[in-house]
């Protein structure tokens, strides 16, 4: 007995959780917002539909008052509003942000020109020395290339002598 109760009493439960009438948990909603409380009603009774000429074969309607019909009349262009101003939001951010990055490639362009240029001068230093070390030193290898002659000269008669013999 006690067994049959508590099967009744878990089914009775499961039919009043999940077999709930839907339209009595639906709260009308447009783009997600909820139309306020007592501005719309869910009319069901056949006699009211039937002289209001309401919903094809006494299916059940939602009537809703100004307030309500306003709400639905205008939720297109809110809608379209937070869209724009999510854009905008959106656009506003990725400014920030490309403007950040810019400002960072800029900054590290003017280093590398400060840098660029700092090397050249060392450069254009380093060249003028050796240019002075260069014009101390004289370039007249006339001795040089006088004995290198004789000592050819030299070594060619001893090279003929030789092979004469």
């Amino acid at each position: 007995m006690s067994l049959e109760l508590n099967l009744k009493s878990k089914f009775i439960a499961f039919l009043l959780l999940f077999c709930y009438p839907a339209t009595l948990l639906a709260d009308p909603k447009v783009n997600g917002e909820l139309i306020p409380p007592g501005e719309a009603m869910h009319v069901t009774d056949p006699s009211i539909l039937n002289k209001l000429n309401l919903g094809p074969d006494n299916e059940s309607v939602w009537c809703y008052s100004d307030l309500a019909n306003s709400l639905i009349i205008t939720s297109a262009e809110r809608e379209r509003e937070k869209c724009q101003l999510q854009l905008s939001q959106e656009k506003e951010r990725l400014q920030a942000l490309h403007k950040l990055e810019l400002d960072t490639i800029t900054v590290e362009l003017n280093s590398l020109k400060k840098e660029y240029v700092s090397i050249l001068s060392v450069k254009d230093k380093e060249i003028e020395e050796l240019t002075r070390a260069a014009a101390i030193r004289p370039n007249d290898y006339t001795a040089w290339y006088a004995a290198g002659g004789f000592f050819t000269g030299v070594a060619t008669v001893l090279a003929v002598l030789w092979a004469t013999k």
